[in-house]
């Protein structure tokens, strides 16, 4: 069915709005039957698609990556719950495990794992000597 552009922006922003606070796009599309198909949306952020919408493509990775700081939220709070009881401590690792890898794979810079550090060497001496000489007079 087609859209105007009008119902195609509100459709756009409807969808970063939920990204930007944590919900899936599964959830989006499936809790709202006027949105577009899922395959639709994907169209929409295919670079090599002729329906390629730069501006919600940009739009959708900054709340994806927004969303992982309601993940560390979520975290916190399920923590704090935890530690008062109002969770089971092992289902609620499972939970906080499952936040943890999302906010990690959403905005890795920040909850990321793996740590990067950058090593400038300044140094006359040559990092490894050259050994290809071989003196045989000794």
């Amino acid at each position: 069915m087609p859209y105007n552009k009008k119902e195609l922006d509100k459709f756009k922003q409807t969808i970063i709005e939920g990204i930007a606070i944590g919900k899936s796009l599964k959830s989006i599309l499936d809790n709202d039957k006027k949105l577009p198909s899922r395959p639709t949306v994907y169209t929409w952020l295919n670079e090599d698609s002729s329906k390629y919408d730069k501006e919600f493509f940009n739009n959708y990775v900054r709340a994806r990556e927004d969303s992982a700081d309601i993940d560390a939220e979520k975290i916190q709070e399920l923590a704090e719950n935890t530690l008062n009881g109002t969770y089971d401590p092992s289902a609620a690792r499972i939970a906080l495990d499952a936040y943890k890898w999302a906010a990690g794979k959403k905005k890795p810079t920040k909850y990321g794992d793996r740590q990067i550090q950058d090593v400038n060497i300044k140094s006359e001496q040559p990092l490894f000597p050259d050994v290809s000489t071989n003196d045989s007079s000794k």
